[in-house]
């Protein structure tokens, strides 16, 4: 299983599902808007390998994974709040990567991409 994490509106999640139907996706998301469209995007195509779940992602990966459960994660331009009262928010931050390597099993892999030039508030 490989979970994608805000998947936005869905376009790519849909994309990466319909080129890999060997494998099964959990896309996480909290945005209502993006879980219709990418709902949306999974019936025009007809694809039955993705699972959304309407949650928060640090919950999901805390209490609702096994341990070495995942294939892969993506996460896709995960921190838009470059404000420095906003970096308690952050999805990227090393409590929740420790959590996240427990859910990973053995040679999985992260796919992360970002535009936030910092990991850190100034």
């Amino acid at each position: 299983m490989v979970m994608e994490i805000g998947f936005g509106m869905g376009e790519t999640t849909a994309s990466i599902a319909a080129a890999h139907p060997e494998l099964s996706f959990l896309a996480v998301e909290v945005f209502e808007a993006g879980i219709g469209s990418l709902a949306m995007h999974l019936a025009r195509l007809n694809l039955t390998n993705v699972r959304i779940v309407e949650h928060d992602a640090v919950e999901v990966v805390r209490d609702m994974l096994r341990p070495e459960s995942l294939a892969g994660v993506h996460i896709f331009f995960p921190d838009p709040w470059p404000k420095a009262r906003h970096h308690k928010r952050r999805l990227v931050a090393p409590a929740f990567i420790d959590s996240l390597s427990g859910r990973l099993r053995h040679g999985g892999i992260v796919h992360c991409a970002t535009d936030c030039s910092t990991t850190r508030s100034r």
